[in-house]
C-alpha cells in the first residue's frame, strides 16, 4: 500500500505481487510479504545495512518504511526451525524527484525602448510537476528597491499545477524619467513541505 505525501495529490493505492518500489520522497509504503510455509522470522534488509523487522503471522508478514531515497531490499526470513531461507530476490526502491517549477515570461519577451506615459503588458506561464504556492512579478525601477506582485492566491485555490497570468504595468505610476531601466523576473515556489518547497528565479 502507497501513502503519498500530501502535497502531492496522488490518492493512495495498492499494487498486488509488486515488490520494485517507485514513488516520490516521503511516501509510506506498506509491504504485505506472503510465503510458501510458514516463517519465525522475517526481516527487510537494506543496502546500506539498515534493517526493519517484520510482524509475522504465519505465513504472511508485514511492515512497512518511508521512502526517502534510492536504495535496494530483501526480504530476509528464517523458517521455523530457524533455517535461513537462502538467495532471496532483490528489489529496487526509486525515490522519484520533485521537479522545481518551470516559469518562463511569454510577453514581452524581449528589452523595449517606451515612453513614460506607456503601459506595458505582461504575461507569464508556469507549471509544477506537483503544484505551486508562489509566483510573483519582481521589478526595480532605476535601480531603486525592488517591488513584488504576487499573480498567486493559494487562499483561494489549490496550489495549481500550471498556470497563465497577465498584468499592465503602468510606467506614468512609477515616476519614471527618460533614461530609467526597469529590470523584472519572476519567482516561483513548489508546495512540497515535506523537504521544504524549491524556489526558482
Amino acid at each position: 500500500d502507497y501513502t503519498y505525501p500530501e502535497y502531492t495529490g496522488i490518492a493512495e493505492k495498492t499494487v498486488k505481487n509488486g515488490g520494485d518500489i517507485i514513488a516520490p520522497e516521503g511516501t509510506e509504503v506498506q509491504l504485505r510479504v506472503t510465503f510458501n510455509g510458514p516463517v519465525q522470522k522475517s526481516v527487510l534488509k537494506f543496502e546500506d545495512g539498515t534493517t526493519i523487522d517484520l510482524i509475522q503471522s504465519d505465513n504472511v508478514a508485514t511492515g512497512g518504511f518511508t521512502v526517502s531515497k534510492d536504495s535496494t531490499y530483501v526480504v530476509d526470513a528464517y523458517d521455523q526451525e530457524g533455517r535461513h531461507i537462502e538467495n532471496p530476490m532483490e528489489y529496487l526502491v526509486r525515490s522519484t524527484p520533485d521537479l522545481p517549477p518551470e516559469i518562463s515570461v511569454n510577453m514581452p519577451g524581449r528589452d523595449l525602448k517606451v515612453m513614460a506615459l506607456e503601459e506595458v503588458s505582461i504575461a507569464v506561464s508556469a507549471k509544477d510537476d506537483f503544484g505551486m504556492t508562489k509566483l510573483a512579478l519582481n521589478y526595480t525601477v532605476a535601480g531603486d528597491f525592488e517591488k513584488n506582485v504576487n499573480l498567486l492566491n493559494v487562499e483561494e485555490t489549490k496550489a495549481p499545477r500550471s498556470m497563465n497570468s497577465k498584468m499592465i504595468i503602468y510606467l506614468e505610476d512609477l515616476e519614471v524619467e527618460p533614461g530609467d531601466f526597469i529590470a523584472y523576473f519572476l519567482t516561483a515556489e513548489d508546495n512540497n513541505d515535506f523537504v521544504g518547497p524549491s524556489e526558482v528565479l
